[in-house]
């Protein structure tokens, strides 16, 4: 069993994404890299996803974090994707932006905006990379999805976002979802709020 974690680096004080290995999904865990990060960019990244194509080919989805990542003057979070080893313990290849925020519900938080909390399935021959906005701490995370024909994009945004959100008294601030299959073949998504 291999976990991805975010932590925070008490090195430098930036989240990364580290790795462990158990023999039972109960644990216990120990660190691959001995509490060193799977990577390090030079930047906060959080969020990490493996996603294992029908091929056998194996990616890696994860958030450069608003924490520390300025574009045009705003803290914003981006989704990325590259290869991952066959191991599961190692990126391999180059970095690719998938995702930042473009779409009016993903500026609710103002000035901080956030595209994280990657998780891609493919179905029906079609990639759906499904992604939270907002502040995970507000009513306003919410959860929207990206479509494209390949596991590197690109990716388009669904008109209908966000899909899940939002109800008074019912749900507040669903986000970082991942999505199960049943035995019946039923998909469902399974969120925290």
């Amino acid at each position: 069993y291999i976990m991805h974690y975010s932590a925070r680096d008490p090195k430098d004080g930036r989240l990364k994404i580290g790795v462990a290995k158990a023999t039972s999904p109960l644990g216990p865990f120990i660190d691959v890299y001995d509490q060193q990060p799977m990577f390090d960019l030079g930047y906060a990244v959080i969020d990490g996803h493996v996603f294992i194509d029908e091929d056998q080919k194996k990616y890696f989805y994860f958030a450069r974090d608003c924490s520390e990542y300025v574009y045009e003057g705003r803290h914003e979070s981006h989704l990325y994707v590259s290869m991952i080893s066959e191991d599961l313990l190692s990126l391999k290849g180059d970095i690719m932006k998938v995702l930042q925020p473009s779409q009016p519900w993903e500026f609710k938080s103002g000035e901080r905006r956030w595209n994280e909390g990657p998780f891609l399935l493919k179905h029906e021959g079609l990639y759906y990379l499904m992604y939270s906005s907002n502040f995970y701490a507000s009513k306003e995370y919410a959860i929207g999805y990206a479509t494209s024909k390949s596991p590197l994009g690109p990716f388009i945004k669904a008109e209908e976002n966000p899909v899940l959100s939002y109800v008074d008294q019912v749900i507040s601030g669903p986000g970082h979802n991942s999505v199960v299959k049943t035995e019946k073949g039923e998909l469902l998504c399974v969120y925290h709020v």
